[in-house]
């Protein structure tokens, strides 16, 4: 019987879900909307990202622990 390594089959496995199958449509969708109204949007939901993350750092700051 084979051991299987089981470290290696984690990475896959947590590689393929972070990738997805939205990152192989992509290049499709985006084709069809053009280079710079992707990028626009692109930098939109960037954006988008980072004030959710800045909110959620205050609110974590503002409780310091007390949950």
């Amino acid at each position: 019987m084979v051991k299987s390594n089981k470290f290696l089959g984690s990475v896959l496995l947590i590689s393929g879900t972070t990738i997805g199958a939205g990152m192989l449509g992509l290049p499709v969708m985006t084709g069809f909307a053009g280079f710079f109204p992707t990028l626009a949007l692109l930098f939109f939901f960037w954006l988008y990202m980072l004030v959710t993350a800045f909110l959620y750092l205050e609110a974590n700051l503002a409780l310091k622990g007390n949950v």
